[in-house]
């Protein structure tokens, strides 16, 4: 941005695509550096879920801890033997 948006010189300082830096200025622009930050493979804090996504990680979580006490049965099963 301190250049006169220089794609092509951004590219050579940084090794990336044209298309990456494009990218990055348009994703500047909309939300600022927030904009930038790479959030893939992040989850999400209990309070930026809706109640429905809030409903379905509590059945996840029930549900885990039901395999669990199954497993848990099968292997004192399996030790008593």
């Amino acid at each position: 941005m301190e250049h006169d948006l220089d794609y092509q010189g951004t590219c050579k300082v940084f090794n990336v695509t044209y298309s990456n830096v494009f990218n990055w200025v348009r994703k500047y622009r909309e939300k600022g550096e927030e904009g930038l930050s790479d959030r893939r493979g992040r989850r999400k804090k209990d309070e930026e879920l809706d109640e429905l996504g809030l409903l379905k990680k509590q059945l996840r979580e029930k549900e885990r801890e039901l395999e669990r006490a199954h497993l848990e049965i099968r292997l004192l099963k399996k030790w008593r033997r």
